[in-house]
């Protein structure tokens, strides 16, 4: 709408008057033309406002889906049919309610998990429950005042409300048991919880009703919507996989589209075929076995029939059984079964003869149906991952292409290309013109950073190219220590020493609480290193860790005691802020072991910072026990500082000069640091 507006604008003001101004005298014609173009611009001026309140109030319903399926079956007259139609209104309603509690429930404090919420956001999200939830029951009256079949919006209500409601009020994660260090699964317990309904649902509906609307349901609006979510960035082999499903299920499909579309070609399959269809669909026939009822043979003649009859109904009236009420319902029974074989036997045995075939034809047609829907809607995402695809690698060639320093933008070690590789730069941009079809999907959690496949694609594309490329940073060696750090600010009245590792050597006794478990811990350890910043900041880096996070403030000291033989005096201090208090936050790399891996593996960087954003993981053997990304890299102590405390995996213990390192990039477009380190204020203060 939009872009006819502009494209009406752009006419109207420009192209026609100078259309017009040719024409000498103007034309009647294109005056008439203008005076409507105007006023057809003006018109969508005025129907600008409404097209927001439909947008806004719409929110979340897949249009485009809906006129899909709406158009092209008012084209035909299906409408007629609205009740196969119902779901596809049933469930945009639902979703609405369940987005609503989807925004009330994300507004929580992270640490404690409880609402916070202001009462002016609690009436506004009543309200919009209410007035959705008032819709959906409007929707539900008109149904039953139009007498609509509604028995599948059951499923509908399981797929659009029940099942996202389970996952958003059971928010709490869970972690699967350790595979080579690796949590098989961390998903959260709604979702557990989910997959366990389906699973049981899809069981219990076949159990049930067999291969009918209940099963289809939990099947295709519950089960394959995972699969899709699991597929959504693979169409290619979502689309294989359909095409598996639909050659395993290829009998169902052959009796749905026979059934639908060429109904005489059903009484070619074989009665075995539908037998054994009736087997795996779980599909009892339903017509009744009146030649039983009346313990008759169906090749018995209308006489005996008749007559068996007059017998049993003698035996059974009544006016002689009384109030026996087992008594009457065989009497009903044999009383039904007889007009049935006596006015109506010719079609009874048709049906008897058929059961198996008018018993799956209508279950294997909606089968069709649904997987008809599965396979549209499998293609129409497929259209959007082609758009956000080629959006994502256009965004990359702009990215690539932009004036800006390159190697701000892009981590060129990665991919191979020295910063001072004028000519590798500009074949890389180069390829980004040209070739912009090759380029890596760039994906994230939150921010498009890309991973390691990203930038093993990158160096493929330059290599095609012939660039030289240096090889990938990834360093593997033996982990030396695991150590920690604490500010300190001086007691009042007092002053720390200003001087560069003027603590390096002492031993300190930290007296605090323990921010994890509340608890008050002395711990006394040797200062490994003392970055004073010219007396504005003092940071001690102990030998080991203190085995707790201490708390900030003057509720914690530390006491720091000379070596022996030392006329200095001992001196205390308070713990300051910290930004990355945790513990196992600093790690003493030993020297890269090219036995470890690749040959042409480099040494580790002398460069400062080197490594800042890099991966870091921690092994024994070959199971993981911990990552975390690298912070800051010192290249003097051969030392990382942690950008958050160690992840540990529970696969073992970190043993120094047991566990190996592995260090490596995994950002093609690495994020900034989001926060100042001790360097950045020193460079600041000496600029």
């Amino acid at each position: 709408m939009v872009v006819v507006r502009q494209w009406c604008t752009i006419f109207t003001n420009v192209s026609l008057p100078a259309f017009c101004c040719i024409l000498n005298p103007p034309d009647a014609k294109t005056q008439l033309l203008a005076s409507v173009m105007d006023a057809l611009n003006r018109a969508l001026v005025r129907f600008q406002p409404f097209i927001a309140w439909f947008q806004r109030v719409t929110h979340g319903w897949n249009w485009y889906r809906l006129a899909f399926l709406f158009i092209p079956a008012f084209i035909r007259g299906d409408l007629k049919f609205f009740s196969f139609y119902l779901p596809f209104i049933f469930g945009p309603l639902l979703k609405r309610v369940v987005d609503q509690f989807q925004a009330y429930h994300d507004k929580k404090d992270d640490v404690k998990v409880q609402l916070k919420i202001s009462l002016e956001d609690y009436v506004s999200f009543t309200y919009s429950a209410i007035r959705d939830t008032i819709i959906v029951w409007i929707f539900l009256a008109f149904c039953y005042w139009n007498e609509n079949d509604t028995r599948v919006l059951g499923n509908f209500y399981l797929s659009s409300f029940l099942v996202p409601m389970i996952r958003i009020c059971f928010p709490g994660r869970t972690k699967g048991p350790l595979k080579n260090g690796t949590r098989m699964w961390d998903t959260t317990w709604g979702e557990v919880l989910a997959h366990v309904f389906i699973f049981a649902g899809l069981i219990a509906s076949w159990k049930i009703q067999g291969m009918d609307q209940l099963f289809l349901g939990f099947l295709f609006l519950l089960a394959i919507p995972t699969i899709q979510d699991r597929f959504w960035w693979k169409p290619t082999q979502h689309f294989y996989l359909i095409c598996a499903i639909m050659l395993v299920c290829l009998p169902f499909l052959s009796v749905g589209i026979s059934s639908r579309f060429f109904p005489t070609y059903l009484e070619y399959f074989p009665k075995s075929f539908y037998r054994t269809l009736c087997i795996f669909a779980n599909a009892r026939p339903r017509v009744k076995d009146y030649y039983a009822v009346l313990g008759v043979s169906p090749d018995t003649d209308m006489k005996t029939i008749k007559r068996i009859f007059r017998q049993l109904s003698i035996e059974l009236h009544p006016d002689k059984v009384g109030d026996d009420k087992e008594k009457l319902s065989k009497f009903h029974a044999i009383r039904e079964a007889s007009d049935m074989l006596t006015k109506k036997r010719a079609q009874y045995d048709k049906a008897i003869e058929n059961q198996e075939q008018d018993e799956m034809a209508p279950r294997c047609e909606m089968f069709m149906y649904m997987m008809h829907m599965w396979i549209v809607y499998t293609l129409l995402d497929w259209v959007q991952v082609e758009d956000t695809t080629e959006a994502s690698k256009k965004a990359l060639k702009n990215y690539i292409m932009n004036e800006r320093e390159l190697d701000s933008r892009i981590n060129l070690d990665a991919i191979g290309i020295g910063k001072e590789d004028e000519e590798g730069k500009n074949k890389l941009r180069e390829i980004a013109d040209k070739h912009e079809a090759d380029l890596p999907v760039v994906q994230g959690r939150f921010i498009a950073t890309g991973n390691r496949e990203d930038i093993m694609a990158m160096r493929t594309l330059l290599r095609k190219q012939k660039v030289e490329l240096k090889p990938f940073p990834e360093v593997k060696g033996k982990l030396v220590a695991v150590q920690q750090q604490v500010v300190i600010e001086p007691m009042e009245g007092e002053a720390l020493n200003a001087m560069e590792d003027g603590y390096k050597g002492w031993t300190a006794t930290v007296e605090a609480v323990d921010i994890l478990t509340s608890s008050a811990k002395t711990v006394t350890l040797v200062v490994a290193r003392h970055q004073s910043n010219l007396g504005l900041r003092h940071v001690l880096t102990f030998t080991e860790n203190l085995g707790m996070e201490p708390e900030m403030g003057y509720s914690s000291s530390v006491t720091l005691a000379p070596p022996k033989g030392s006329s200095l005096s001992p001196v205390k201090a308070k713990i300051g802020w910290h930004l990355y208090p945790e513990r196992s936050q600093v790690l003493v790399l030993g020297a890269s072991d090219p036995s470890m891996g690749d040959k042409d593996m480099p040494k580790l960087s002398e460069e400062e910072n080197f490594y800042s954003g890099y991966k870091l993981e921690l092994w024994n053997d070959k199971t993981l026990v911990g990552y975390q990304r690298v912070y800051i890299y010192d290249s003097k102590t051969k030392s990382v500082i942690l950008k958050r405390g160690l992840v540990e995996t529970g696969g073992g213990d970190i043993e120094p000069g047991k566990t190996t390192y592995k260090i490596f990039p995994d950002q093609l477009l690495p994020q900034d640091r989001d926060s100042y380190t001790p360097n950045d204020l020193s460079s600041a203060r000496g600029a």
